[in-house]
Protein backbone atom coordinates (compact mmCIF):
# COMPACT_ATOMS: atom_id res chain seq x y z
CA UNK A 1 0.00 0.00 0.00
CA UNK A 2 1.60 3.56 -1.50
CA UNK A 3 1.23 6.16 1.12
CA UNK A 4 -1.65 8.02 -0.80
CA UNK A 5 -3.96 4.84 -0.47
CA UNK A 6 -2.66 4.65 3.58
CA UNK A 7 -4.16 8.11 3.81
CA UNK A 8 -7.32 7.39 2.11
CA UNK A 9 -7.85 4.80 4.10
CA UNK A 10 -6.83 6.87 7.35
CA UNK A 11 -9.24 9.38 6.57
CA UNK A 12 -12.14 6.61 5.87
CA UNK A 13 -11.64 5.28 9.51
CA UNK A 14 -11.65 9.12 11.09
CA UNK A 15 -15.30 9.91 8.87
CA UNK A 16 -16.59 6.95 10.58
CA UNK A 17 -15.58 7.16 14.03
CA UNK A 18 -16.83 11.08 13.61
CA UNK A 19 -20.17 10.13 12.37
CA UNK A 20 -20.37 7.41 14.79
CA UNK A 21 -19.56 9.95 17.85
CA UNK A 22 -22.47 12.43 15.87
CA UNK A 23 -24.80 10.05 16.41
CA UNK A 24 -25.57 9.12 19.86
CA UNK A 25 -27.68 6.37 18.99
CA UNK A 26 -25.46 4.71 17.01
CA UNK A 27 -22.35 5.40 19.67
CA UNK A 28 -24.43 3.61 22.48
CA UNK A 29 -25.16 0.64 20.12
CA UNK A 30 -21.58 -0.05 19.46
CA UNK A 31 -20.88 0.32 22.79
CA UNK A 32 -22.83 -1.77 24.18
CA UNK A 33 -22.35 -4.15 21.57
CA UNK A 34 -18.94 -4.42 21.99
CA UNK A 35 -19.48 -5.07 25.71
CA UNK A 36 -20.92 -8.56 24.44
CA UNK A 37 -24.86 -7.40 24.75
CA UNK A 38 -27.49 -7.52 22.32
CA UNK A 39 -29.63 -4.33 21.83
CA UNK A 40 -32.94 -4.28 20.39
CA UNK A 41 -36.04 -2.09 19.53
CA UNK A 42 -39.10 -3.72 18.80
CA UNK A 43 -42.11 -1.87 16.96
CA UNK A 44 -45.23 -3.47 17.83
CA UNK A 45 -47.76 -4.84 15.69
CA UNK A 46 -51.58 -5.04 15.47
CA UNK A 47 -51.28 -7.26 18.83
CA UNK A 48 -48.55 -7.52 21.07
CA UNK A 49 -46.56 -10.41 19.60
CA UNK A 50 -46.57 -9.28 16.37
CA UNK A 51 -44.38 -6.86 16.23
CA UNK A 52 -41.03 -6.83 14.30
CA UNK A 53 -37.33 -5.98 15.16
CA UNK A 54 -36.42 -2.39 13.96
CA UNK A 55 -32.88 -2.98 15.08
CA UNK A 56 -31.35 -6.34 16.52
CA UNK A 57 -27.85 -6.26 17.45
CA UNK A 58 -25.35 -8.69 15.12
CA UNK A 59 -24.29 -10.57 18.32
CA UNK A 60 -27.63 -12.06 18.46
CA UNK A 61 -26.15 -14.63 16.22
CA UNK A 62 -23.65 -15.41 18.53
CA UNK A 63 -26.21 -15.58 21.40
CA UNK A 64 -29.02 -17.87 19.95
CA UNK A 65 -28.11 -18.60 16.61
CA UNK A 66 -30.15 -16.56 14.88
CA UNK A 67 -28.89 -14.02 12.07
CA UNK A 68 -30.26 -10.37 12.74
CA UNK A 69 -32.52 -10.35 9.40
CA UNK A 70 -34.01 -13.35 10.58
CA UNK A 71 -35.10 -13.01 13.94
CA UNK A 72 -38.55 -12.13 14.36
CA UNK A 73 -40.34 -11.56 17.84
CA UNK A 74 -42.68 -14.94 17.07
CA UNK A 75 -39.11 -16.68 17.05
CA UNK A 76 -37.99 -15.01 19.87
CA UNK A 77 -41.22 -16.18 22.02
CA UNK A 78 -40.71 -19.88 20.30
CA UNK A 79 -37.34 -20.04 21.89
CA UNK A 80 -37.88 -18.81 25.28
CA UNK A 81 -39.36 -19.60 28.76
CA UNK A 82 -39.39 -16.05 30.67
CA UNK A 83 -38.53 -16.75 34.29
CA UNK A 84 -39.18 -14.83 37.79
CA UNK A 85 -36.04 -15.24 39.42
CA UNK A 86 -37.53 -14.48 43.13
CA UNK A 87 -40.31 -17.57 42.41
CA UNK A 88 -38.69 -19.58 39.67
CA UNK A 89 -41.46 -22.49 39.68
CA UNK A 90 -43.75 -19.73 38.12
CA UNK A 91 -43.10 -18.73 34.43
CA UNK A 92 -44.15 -15.14 33.57
CA UNK A 93 -46.04 -14.62 29.98
CA UNK A 94 -43.72 -11.85 27.98
CA UNK A 95 -46.61 -10.70 26.47
CA UNK A 96 -48.34 -10.24 29.27
CA UNK A 97 -45.33 -8.26 30.41
CA UNK A 98 -45.63 -6.25 27.22
CA UNK A 99 -48.50 -5.55 27.73
CA UNK A 100 -48.69 -3.95 31.18
CA UNK A 101 -45.90 -1.63 29.57
CA UNK A 102 -48.02 0.00 26.68
CA UNK A 103 -50.91 0.22 29.89
CA UNK A 104 -48.61 1.86 31.98
CA UNK A 105 -49.01 -0.71 34.78
CA UNK A 106 -45.46 -1.00 34.62
CA UNK A 107 -42.45 1.44 33.82
CA UNK A 108 -40.30 -1.25 32.44
CA UNK A 109 -39.28 -5.06 33.36
CA UNK A 110 -36.24 -7.15 33.54
CA UNK A 111 -36.83 -10.91 33.51
CA UNK A 112 -34.12 -13.73 33.73
CA UNK A 113 -34.88 -16.22 30.32
CA UNK A 114 -34.33 -19.95 30.07
CA UNK A 115 -33.56 -20.30 26.19
CA UNK A 116 -33.30 -23.18 23.93
CA UNK A 117 -31.10 -21.94 20.63
CA UNK A 118 -31.74 -22.88 17.50
CA UNK A 119 -29.80 -25.63 17.77
CA UNK A 120 -31.01 -26.82 20.79
CA UNK A 121 -28.58 -25.62 23.45
CA UNK A 122 -29.79 -24.44 26.51
CA UNK A 123 -28.13 -20.97 27.62
CA UNK A 124 -29.81 -18.47 30.13
CA UNK A 125 -29.65 -14.48 29.06
CA UNK A 126 -31.49 -11.77 30.68
CA UNK A 127 -34.00 -9.09 29.40
CA UNK A 128 -34.18 -5.44 30.39
CA UNK A 129 -36.71 -3.13 28.52
CA UNK A 130 -38.04 0.07 28.44
CA UNK A 131 -40.92 1.52 26.46
CA UNK A 132 -40.71 3.17 23.39
CA UNK A 133 -43.06 6.65 22.24
CA UNK A 134 -44.06 7.97 19.73
CA UNK A 135 -42.89 11.92 19.59
CA UNK A 136 -45.96 13.12 19.13
CA UNK A 137 -48.68 11.56 20.57
CA UNK A 138 -46.17 10.31 23.54
CA UNK A 139 -48.43 7.02 22.83
CA UNK A 140 -46.01 3.67 23.46
CA UNK A 141 -45.10 1.83 20.07
CA UNK A 142 -43.09 -0.52 21.58
CA UNK A 143 -39.91 -1.34 23.62
CA UNK A 144 -35.92 -1.19 23.45
CA UNK A 145 -33.74 -3.28 25.60
CA UNK A 146 -30.59 -5.02 25.90
CA UNK A 147 -29.94 -9.03 25.74
CA UNK A 148 -26.92 -10.52 28.02
CA UNK A 149 -25.84 -13.45 28.08
CA UNK A 150 -26.08 -14.83 31.75
CA UNK A 151 -25.21 -18.75 31.14
CA UNK A 152 -22.18 -18.14 33.22
CA UNK A 153 -23.75 -16.26 35.88
CA UNK A 154 -26.12 -18.68 36.50
CA UNK A 155 -23.47 -21.81 36.66
CA UNK A 156 -21.89 -19.60 39.23
CA UNK A 157 -24.89 -19.16 41.39
CA UNK A 158 -26.02 -22.85 40.63
CA UNK A 159 -22.66 -23.97 42.24
CA UNK A 160 -22.86 -21.47 44.78
CA UNK A 161 -26.49 -22.42 45.98
CA UNK A 162 -25.21 -26.25 45.93
CA UNK A 163 -22.11 -25.06 48.20
CA UNK A 164 -23.93 -23.12 50.62
CA UNK A 165 -26.23 -25.78 51.13
CA UNK A 166 -23.69 -28.34 51.42
CA UNK A 167 -22.45 -26.48 53.99
CA UNK A 168 -25.81 -25.52 55.71
CA UNK A 169 -26.22 -29.63 55.81
CA UNK A 170 -23.07 -30.09 57.35
CA UNK A 171 -23.77 -27.66 60.01
CA UNK A 172 -27.28 -29.01 60.55
CA UNK A 173 -25.88 -32.57 60.56
CA UNK A 174 -23.22 -32.19 63.73
CA UNK A 175 -24.05 -33.22 67.16
CA UNK A 176 -22.65 -29.87 68.18
CA UNK A 177 -23.66 -26.58 68.75
CA UNK A 178 -21.99 -23.82 66.15
CA UNK A 179 -22.27 -20.65 66.80
CA UNK A 180 -20.56 -18.42 64.49
CA UNK A 181 -19.55 -14.06 65.26
CA UNK A 182 -18.22 -11.32 62.51
CA UNK A 183 -15.42 -9.39 64.20
CA UNK A 184 -17.95 -6.62 65.24
CA UNK A 185 -20.42 -8.73 67.68
CA UNK A 186 -22.81 -9.75 65.22
CA UNK A 187 -24.20 -13.30 64.80
CA UNK A 188 -23.43 -14.01 61.24
CA UNK A 189 -24.67 -18.01 61.44
CA UNK A 190 -25.52 -20.93 64.02
CA UNK A 191 -27.21 -24.42 63.43
CA UNK A 192 -30.46 -25.10 65.50
CA UNK A 193 -28.09 -27.50 67.21
CA UNK A 194 -26.84 -24.63 69.09
CA UNK A 195 -29.67 -22.65 69.73
CA UNK A 196 -31.35 -25.96 71.53
CA UNK A 197 -28.49 -26.58 73.67
CA UNK A 198 -28.46 -23.30 74.47
CA UNK A 199 -32.51 -22.82 75.14
CA UNK A 200 -31.76 -19.48 73.48
CA UNK A 201 -35.14 -17.66 72.28
CA UNK A 202 -35.64 -17.21 68.71
CA UNK A 203 -36.48 -13.37 68.95
CA UNK A 204 -32.50 -12.86 70.76
CA UNK A 205 -31.07 -15.04 67.75
CA UNK A 206 -32.86 -13.28 65.36
CA UNK A 207 -31.74 -9.89 66.60
CA UNK A 208 -28.05 -11.43 65.60
CA UNK A 209 -26.55 -9.65 68.81
CA UNK A 210 -23.73 -11.73 70.13
CA UNK A 211 -23.63 -9.36 73.50
CA UNK A 212 -27.89 -10.15 74.21
CA UNK A 213 -27.19 -13.72 73.27
CA UNK A 214 -24.47 -14.26 76.18
CA UNK A 215 -26.27 -12.17 78.65
CA UNK A 216 -29.24 -14.76 78.44
CA UNK A 217 -26.80 -17.51 79.14
CA UNK A 218 -25.09 -16.06 81.99
CA UNK A 219 -27.39 -17.47 84.78
CA UNK A 220 -27.49 -20.92 83.20
CA UNK A 221 -23.86 -20.97 83.88
CA UNK A 222 -22.08 -21.81 87.71
CA UNK A 223 -19.75 -19.37 86.60
CA UNK A 224 -20.62 -17.02 84.39
CA UNK A 225 -17.68 -14.65 85.14
CA UNK A 226 -15.09 -17.56 84.14
CA UNK A 227 -17.30 -18.07 81.10
CA UNK A 228 -17.48 -13.69 80.20
CA UNK A 229 -13.83 -13.50 80.57
CA UNK A 230 -12.71 -16.01 78.28
CA UNK A 231 -14.91 -14.40 76.01
CA UNK A 232 -13.90 -11.16 76.14
CA UNK A 233 -10.01 -12.48 75.92
CA UNK A 234 -10.74 -14.07 72.62
CA UNK A 235 -12.27 -10.97 71.66
CA UNK A 236 -9.10 -8.84 72.14
CA UNK A 237 -7.20 -11.40 70.58
CA UNK A 238 -8.66 -12.74 67.42
CA UNK A 239 -5.99 -15.02 66.73
CA UNK A 240 -6.00 -17.32 69.25
CA UNK A 241 -7.83 -20.90 69.54
CA UNK A 242 -9.53 -22.18 72.79
CA UNK A 243 -10.33 -24.92 74.80
CA UNK A 244 -12.27 -25.33 78.02
CA UNK A 245 -15.14 -26.90 79.92
CA UNK A 246 -18.42 -24.71 81.11
CA UNK A 247 -20.53 -26.59 84.09
CA UNK A 248 -23.97 -25.67 84.02
CA UNK A 249 -26.54 -25.14 87.50
CA UNK A 250 -28.74 -27.89 86.27
CA UNK A 251 -25.41 -30.55 85.78
CA UNK A 252 -25.08 -30.28 82.25
CA UNK A 253 -21.68 -30.54 80.77
CA UNK A 254 -20.20 -28.67 77.70
CA UNK A 255 -16.53 -28.45 75.81
CA UNK A 256 -16.27 -25.16 74.54
CA UNK A 257 -13.84 -25.08 71.36
CA UNK A 258 -12.90 -22.08 69.58
CA UNK A 259 -10.88 -20.66 66.69
CA UNK A 260 -10.65 -17.37 64.47
CA UNK A 261 -12.63 -17.11 60.72
CA UNK A 262 -10.39 -16.15 58.72
CA UNK A 263 -10.88 -14.92 54.87
CA UNK A 264 -7.34 -14.56 52.83
CA UNK A 265 -5.68 -15.21 56.00
CA UNK A 266 -6.79 -12.34 58.28
CA UNK A 267 -9.57 -12.82 61.11
CA UNK A 268 -12.65 -11.80 60.19
CA UNK A 269 -14.50 -13.54 62.75
CA UNK A 270 -14.57 -16.34 65.58
CA UNK A 271 -16.29 -19.28 65.48
CA UNK A 272 -17.51 -21.36 68.28
CA UNK A 273 -18.49 -24.87 68.99
CA UNK A 274 -20.09 -26.58 72.12
CA UNK A 275 -19.99 -30.12 72.99
CA UNK A 276 -22.38 -31.72 75.17
CA UNK A 277 -20.56 -34.12 77.02
CA UNK A 278 -22.97 -34.98 80.09
CA UNK A 279 -23.37 -38.58 79.07
CA UNK A 280 -20.03 -38.92 78.36
CA UNK A 281 -18.78 -37.45 81.86
CA UNK A 282 -21.04 -39.93 83.30
CA UNK A 283 -20.41 -42.86 81.25
CA UNK A 284 -16.63 -42.03 82.17
CA UNK A 285 -17.58 -42.24 85.92
CA UNK A 286 -19.76 -45.25 85.79
CA UNK A 287 -15.86 -47.04 83.96
CA UNK A 288 -14.16 -45.50 86.96
CA UNK A 289 -16.09 -47.31 89.69
CA UNK A 290 -16.91 -50.38 87.50
CA UNK A 291 -12.61 -50.59 87.33
CA UNK A 292 -12.50 -53.45 89.96
CA UNK A 293 -15.83 -55.07 89.15
CA UNK A 294 -14.41 -55.63 85.56
CA UNK A 295 -10.83 -56.54 86.07
CA UNK A 296 -11.34 -60.17 85.43
CA UNK A 297 -12.82 -59.32 81.90
CA UNK A 298 -9.76 -57.14 80.67
CA UNK A 299 -7.46 -59.57 82.22
CA UNK A 300 -9.06 -62.21 79.74
CA UNK A 301 -10.45 -60.32 76.83
CA UNK A 302 -8.75 -60.68 73.38
CA UNK A 303 -8.07 -57.46 73.51
CA UNK A 304 -5.36 -55.00 74.59
CA UNK A 305 -6.79 -52.48 77.54
CA UNK A 306 -4.01 -49.88 78.77
CA UNK A 307 -3.97 -47.05 80.81
CA UNK A 308 -1.11 -44.45 80.37
CA UNK A 309 0.40 -41.26 81.44
CA UNK A 310 -0.53 -37.63 79.61
CA UNK A 311 2.41 -36.56 77.47
CA UNK A 312 4.23 -36.33 74.11
CA UNK A 313 6.30 -39.92 74.96
CA UNK A 314 3.79 -41.46 77.95
CA UNK A 315 4.52 -44.12 80.56
CA UNK A 316 2.13 -47.16 80.85
CA UNK A 317 0.18 -47.26 84.55
CA UNK A 318 -1.88 -50.47 83.29
CA UNK A 319 -1.64 -53.29 80.62
CA UNK A 320 -3.86 -56.94 80.55
CA UNK A 321 -2.22 -59.39 79.07
CA UNK A 322 -3.69 -59.22 75.47
CA UNK A 323 -1.53 -56.34 75.03
CA UNK A 324 1.58 -57.33 76.39
CA UNK A 325 1.70 -60.10 73.78
CA UNK A 326 0.27 -58.17 71.11
CA UNK A 327 3.21 -56.29 71.43
CA UNK A 328 5.83 -59.09 71.98
CA UNK A 329 7.08 -58.21 75.28
CA UNK A 330 7.69 -61.21 77.87
CA UNK A 331 5.86 -59.89 80.93
CA UNK A 332 4.03 -56.72 82.28
CA UNK A 333 7.09 -55.39 83.97
CA UNK A 334 8.72 -55.36 80.83
CA UNK A 335 6.04 -53.48 79.11
CA UNK A 336 5.28 -50.75 81.85
CA UNK A 337 9.41 -49.91 81.94
CA UNK A 338 9.41 -48.73 78.08
CA UNK A 339 7.72 -45.58 76.64
CA UNK A 340 4.17 -45.64 74.93
CA UNK A 341 5.51 -43.62 71.86
CA UNK A 342 8.24 -46.54 71.70
CA UNK A 343 5.13 -48.42 69.76
CA UNK A 344 4.65 -46.19 67.30
CA UNK A 345 6.33 -46.47 63.74
CA UNK A 346 6.45 -43.06 63.36
CA UNK A 347 7.07 -41.13 66.96
CA UNK A 348 5.54 -37.71 65.66
CA UNK A 349 2.42 -39.68 65.33
CA UNK A 350 2.69 -40.38 69.60
CA UNK A 351 3.23 -36.18 69.48
CA UNK A 352 -0.39 -35.57 67.42
CA UNK A 353 -2.45 -38.51 69.23
CA UNK A 354 -1.50 -36.38 72.50
CA UNK A 355 -2.64 -33.21 70.95
CA UNK A 356 -5.14 -34.17 69.73
CA UNK A 357 -6.30 -35.92 72.82
CA UNK A 358 -5.80 -33.03 75.06
CA UNK A 359 -7.78 -30.88 72.74
CA UNK A 360 -10.54 -33.75 72.44
CA UNK A 361 -11.05 -35.60 75.38
CA UNK A 362 -10.98 -38.82 73.20
CA UNK A 363 -10.17 -40.47 70.08
CA UNK A 364 -12.24 -43.50 68.28
CA UNK A 365 -10.81 -46.29 65.69
CA UNK A 366 -8.39 -44.37 64.82
CA UNK A 367 -5.58 -46.50 62.55
CA UNK A 368 -2.11 -46.58 63.05
CA UNK A 369 0.65 -48.57 62.38
CA UNK A 370 2.18 -49.69 65.66
CA UNK A 371 6.16 -51.48 66.16
CA UNK A 372 6.59 -54.45 68.28
CA UNK A 373 9.15 -55.18 70.43
CA UNK A 374 11.10 -57.42 67.67
CA UNK A 375 10.40 -54.41 65.14
CA UNK A 376 7.72 -55.56 63.02
CA UNK A 377 4.88 -53.64 62.07
CA UNK A 378 1.10 -54.14 62.54
CA UNK A 379 -2.09 -51.98 62.05
CA UNK A 380 -4.03 -51.46 65.61
CA UNK A 381 -7.39 -49.74 66.13
CA UNK A 382 -7.07 -47.62 68.76
CA UNK A 383 -9.86 -45.92 70.87
CA UNK A 384 -9.65 -44.00 74.15
CA UNK A 385 -10.74 -41.23 76.81
CA UNK A 386 -9.17 -38.78 78.77
CA UNK A 387 -9.79 -38.95 82.52
CA UNK A 388 -10.39 -35.89 84.19
CA UNK A 389 -10.17 -35.05 88.18
CA UNK A 390 -12.64 -32.99 89.18
CA UNK A 391 -10.41 -29.81 88.46
CA UNK A 392 -10.73 -31.04 84.87
CA UNK A 393 -6.65 -31.78 84.88
CA UNK A 394 -6.15 -34.81 82.55
CA UNK A 395 -4.82 -37.96 84.77
CA UNK A 396 -4.65 -40.43 82.36
CA UNK A 397 -5.93 -41.79 79.22
CA UNK A 398 -7.50 -45.02 79.30
CA UNK A 399 -7.90 -47.17 75.83
CA UNK A 400 -8.04 -50.50 73.68
CA UNK A 401 -6.28 -51.08 70.89
CA UNK A 402 -7.57 -54.18 68.54
CA UNK A 403 -4.86 -55.48 66.06
CA UNK A 404 -6.54 -55.37 62.66
CA UNK A 405 -3.85 -56.17 60.31
CA UNK A 406 -5.63 -59.52 59.03
CA UNK A 407 -8.67 -57.17 58.60
CA UNK A 408 -6.98 -54.72 56.36
CA UNK A 409 -5.15 -57.73 54.71
CA UNK A 410 -8.77 -58.89 53.76
CA UNK A 411 -10.06 -55.29 52.83
CA UNK A 412 -7.06 -55.36 50.19
CA UNK A 413 -7.66 -58.98 49.00
CA UNK A 414 -11.46 -57.87 48.25
CA UNK A 415 -9.92 -54.93 46.65
CA UNK A 416 -7.83 -56.44 44.05
CA UNK A 417 -10.64 -59.06 43.47
CA UNK A 418 -13.17 -56.20 42.78
CA UNK A 419 -10.03 -54.37 40.15
CA UNK A 420 -9.72 -58.09 38.69
CA UNK A 421 -13.69 -58.72 38.19
CA UNK A 422 -13.46 -55.06 36.38
CA UNK A 423 -10.91 -55.69 33.97
CA UNK A 424 -12.68 -59.35 33.23
CA UNK A 425 -16.43 -57.52 32.84
CA UNK A 426 -13.92 -54.85 30.88
CA UNK A 427 -12.22 -58.14 28.62
CA UNK A 428 -15.75 -59.79 27.46
CA UNK A 429 -17.23 -59.32 24.43
CA UNK A 430 -21.00 -58.15 25.76
CA UNK A 431 -22.24 -55.30 27.84
CA UNK A 432 -22.84 -55.35 31.58
CA UNK A 433 -25.27 -53.21 32.87
CA UNK A 434 -27.39 -52.47 36.59
CA UNK A 435 -30.66 -50.21 36.44
CA UNK A 436 -33.79 -48.89 38.48
CA UNK A 437 -37.35 -49.75 37.02
CA UNK A 438 -39.04 -46.07 37.19
CA UNK A 439 -41.67 -44.73 34.26
CA UNK A 440 -38.99 -46.19 31.77
CA UNK A 441 -35.37 -47.91 32.01
CA UNK A 442 -33.31 -45.76 34.17
CA UNK A 443 -29.25 -47.10 33.56
CA UNK A 444 -27.65 -46.78 36.89
CA UNK A 445 -24.48 -48.21 35.26
CA UNK A 446 -23.06 -49.90 31.96
CA UNK A 447 -19.62 -51.07 31.23
CA UNK A 448 -17.54 -49.31 28.74
CA UNK A 449 -17.98 -52.36 25.89
CA UNK A 450 -21.22 -50.56 25.01
CA UNK A 451 -19.77 -48.00 22.59
CA UNK A 452 -17.29 -50.81 21.24
CA UNK A 453 -20.73 -52.71 20.31
CA UNK A 454 -23.42 -49.32 19.75
CA UNK A 455 -21.30 -46.69 18.75
CA UNK A 456 -22.99 -44.73 21.91
CA UNK A 457 -21.22 -43.89 24.92
CA UNK A 458 -21.84 -45.47 28.59
CA UNK A 459 -23.07 -41.50 29.76
CA UNK A 460 -25.72 -41.55 27.04
CA UNK A 461 -26.94 -44.31 28.40
CA UNK A 462 -26.69 -43.07 32.19
CA UNK A 463 -27.75 -39.75 31.72
CA UNK A 464 -31.13 -39.57 29.39
CA UNK A 465 -33.43 -41.89 31.10
CA UNK A 466 -35.33 -41.99 27.68
CA UNK A 467 -31.69 -43.37 26.01
CA UNK A 468 -33.40 -46.91 25.96
CA UNK A 469 -36.52 -46.08 24.43
CA UNK A 470 -35.58 -44.06 21.70
CA UNK A 471 -32.64 -46.52 20.14
CA UNK A 472 -34.60 -49.77 21.07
Amino acid sequence: MDNGEQLMNDTSKRKHTEETLSNPELFFRQVIENAGSVPFQIIFGRSIGTGYYKYIGTGIKDLLGVPPDEFTEKLFYSLVEVVNPLLPEIPIDPTECRRKIVEGEIPHYKADIRIRTTKGEAKWINESSLPIRDEKTGKIIGIQGILIDINERKRIEKEKEQNISLLRATLESTADGILVVDSSGKISDFNNQFAQMWRIPDAILAAHDDKQAIDFVLDQLKDPKGFTSKVEELYANPENESYDTLEFKDGRLFERFSHPQKISGKPVGRVWSFRDITERKRVEETLRKSEEKYRGLTENINLGIYRNTVGHEGKFIEANPAIIGMFGYKNKEEFLAINVSDLYQNPEDRNMFNDKMLKEGFVRGKELWLKKKDGSLFVGSVSVVAVRDKQGHVKYYDGIIDNITERKQTEEELSQKEQHQALVIKSMPMVFYTGRATAGLATTWISEKVEEITGFAPNEFTENITFWQTRL
